[in-house]
């Protein structure tokens, strides 16, 4: 994959977590690590570490990833908004950790 600076980072990661979550709210029940995949796809981002873009900009180390540079206690299951189990709320989560980025 070409390299991306932060701010394509996390457009990119809003943008398919806005997908996710959209589709959940269309009452899809498909496993979300498949929608995740699906995004990729579509979007033709096929090598991307997990199918997450702060992943992919850590390079797959934690303690660099982008969300947790605005909010170092943040984990894929931040703040009970586990993006597995409620992927609305973890979308809801990244926005606001984008606008505390952007204020």
């Amino acid at each position: 994959m070409e390299i991306m600076t932060i701010d394509e980072c996390w457009e990119n990661c809003l943008a398919m977590w806005k997908w996710i979550a959209n589709e959940r709210r269309n009452g899809s029940k498909v496993h979300v690590g498949i929608l995740k995949r699906e995004w990729c796809k579509i979007h033709n981002f096929d090598n991307v570490h997990l199918d997450c873009f702060f992943c992919e900009f850590a390079l797959g180390q934690c303690s660099k990833c982008p969300a947790c540079q605005i909010e170092p206690d943040f984990t894929c299951g931040f703040r009970g908004a586990n993006y597995l189990g409620k992927p609305i709320g973890f979308y809801e989560c990244l926005v606001k950790l984008n606008e505390k980025r952007c204020a």
